[in-house]
């Protein structure tokens, strides 16, 4: 009789070293034979591992759901245009006391533009970060829901064919995901997320300024995974997956 923590490794290892698709195919019976038709105790006995059985309780439990997450440009990460804005209500203010505008004409105009320069910047912030997203669809129902989408408009290009840029890359042919930073970038804690398919070998996707790069990319990582397994591994783990375990 296999224990608890046997019947979960051996789940976990048809888990990684199988397609996901046959793995979802055969979960039922697989269930059956591991569990005596018991798989309410699936939850119980995966919470009991240690980290001597690898993968994460987060790795196994992101098959049994669709998963959809958006991530978004950090506020922070605007910090160089904020502080433009900010710098420049100082500099009226003390213009409009000590400087020289200090005339009620020219006191009047150099607010408004000041004004209008911030809202511009603002304006521009606002819009930069909601049109810009990198999203996770990972739906096992759904073929067409297993990908990386990566949408961005420039506020700059309204009359552009630029103006909107739309990327997707399937999660099987997803090969290499890596973070960059520059110093301040690491101080705020947000990077460039880049994402390389096999259809071109190329990187594709560059997400700017997401915050908790690392997270991002290993989450990412998590649910490619399951889609990228090496040919031929299904074969292998059928042969191995027998009652004799």
């Amino acid at each position: 009789m296999l224990s608890n923590e046997r019947k979960a490794v051996l789940i976990i290892s048809m888990m990684h070293n199988i397609s996901f698709a046959n793995f979802a195919g055969n979960y039922r019976l697989f269930c059956d034979y591991a569990f005596n038709e018991e798989r309410e105790n699936f939850n119980v006995i995966i919470a009991s591992l240690t980290e001597k059985f690898m993968p994460t309780r987060e790795e196994v439990f992101i098959v049994m759901e669709p998963f959809y997450k958006t991530y978004k440009p950090a506020w922070k990460s605007f910090y160089k245009l904020l502080f433009l804005a900010l710098l420049l209500l100082i500099l009226a203010g003390i213009g409009s006391v000590w400087g020289p505008l200090t005339e009620g004409a020219k006191k009047t105009w150099m607010w408004i533009a000041v004004i209008v320069i911030d809202v511009l910047i603002l304006f521009y912030v606002v819009v930069k970060r909601w049109t810009m997203s990198l999203v996770l669809r990972d739906n096992p129902d759904k073929a067409e829901d297993q990908e990386v989408a990566f949408i961005e408009c420039d506020p700059l290009k309204p009359f552009s064919s630029d103006f909107r840029k739309s990327i997707e890359i399937g999660l099987a042919n997803i090969i290499h995901i890596k973070v960059g930073q520059t110093m301040m970038q690491t101080i705020l804690n947000i990077g460039d997320v880049i994402i390389t398919s096999s259809g071109t070998g190329a990187e594709e996707i560059f997400a700017h300024n997401i915050p908790d790069p690392n997270a991002v990319r290993d989450e990412i990582q998590i649910h490619a995974r399951k889609y990228t397994m090496p040919a031929g591994s299904a074969s292998s783990s059928s042969s191995e997956a027998t009652p004799g375990i």
